[in-house]
């Protein structure tokens, strides 16, 4: 699906983005804290939640992860 880019919405730690594409609500929370993958256990500096149609995604997200495993945060 293709929506404009929404502007953030910031708050305390979160940045929060609301879009309707095509009749679907897409709503995305982004917050200032590190995240670990499920399945490789990799640092990353966002941990995301995206809702959509009554579902729930969890993940992680930000820049690059080898800069979390350098030090350089």
């Amino acid at each position: 699906m293709d929506a404009p880019t929404p502007a953030a919405q910031s708050s305390a730690g979160v940045r929060r983005y609301a879009a309707n594409a095509r009749g679907t609500l897409i709503a995305v929370a982004i917050f200032d804290r590190r995240c670990a993958d499920t399945m490789t256990g990799m640092p990353y500096p966002d941990t995301v939640e995206v809702v959509t149609t009554g579902r729930i995604y969890r993940g992680c997200g930000g820049g690059e992860p080898a800069a979390l495993l350098q030090g350089k945060d």
